[in-house]
């Protein structure tokens, strides 16, 4: 546990998926080996866009994108416990950059943001970087792991920031509020595993 999680309180603690044992097991060891290497498990999205932009307003809407889905929120904690948990705060600092560079430093910019890993204990494990470009033209980057959201999750992430954008922030505009991840964890948690496994062995 963080001292920023101590001080905003904590919204949350629940058990990992399968899925993000394993990446978390993973993240542990390569954090233990000698070389340093990408992390295949970090993934990324980028936006061009051209024409006036509000970039507060923007990071208004990120901000209010984590205080949506809370899983986003987490960080992950194994110290002196049988299995690792993720702990999602009340409320986080929104990992945001906002820099002014020329198209040609694009490509490094993007490459340097996939390459610096996350600290999985000090939560979010996503970033935003905002790109200013001459003639008014931006990119957006957005760098999350693997472990708390996935590539087919990204765009929607992306596509609710932009409703609320051209909202002006009103959260109104999204859809209905999304289901909990935590129904996920207490679905899986509610699993018959030796069941499971025998039919998996019979498939």
């Amino acid at each position: 546990m963080t001292a920023a999680e101590t001080e905003t309180g904590i919204e949350d603690v629940m058990a990992l998926s399968p899925l993000q044992e394993g990446l978390y097991s993973l993240t542990v060891l390569s954090e233990l080996a000698d070389s340093v290497a990408d992390d295949p498990y970090v993934i990324g999205m980028a936006a061009d866009i051209a024409g006036a932009l509000d970039a507060e307003l923007l990071r208004d809407c990120a901000a209010k994108m984590l205080a949506r889905h809370p899983n986003l929120r987490a960080s992950f904690f194994s110290q002196g416990i049988a299995r690792p948990v993720q702990i999602v705060p009340s409320r986080v600092e929104l990992p945001w950059r906002h820099i002014a560079a020329a198209p040609e430093d694009v490509e490094l910019l993007e490459a340097a943001e996939r390459r610096q890993p996350f600290d999985l204990e000090r939560g979010p494990a996503i970033r935003f970087l905002l790109v200013e470009l001459p003639s008014a033209h931006w990119r957006l980057v957005i760098t999350a792991h693997h472990i708390v959201i996935d590539g087919w999750s990204l765009p929607v992430f992306v596509h609710e920031m932009m409703i609320l954008y051209q909202a002006g922030g009103d959260v109104e505009a999204l859809p209905g509020n999304p289901r909990p991840y935590r129904d996920y964890i207490g679905w899986l948690a509610s699993r018959d595993q030796a069941a499971s496994q025998q039919i998996w062995r019979q498939h």
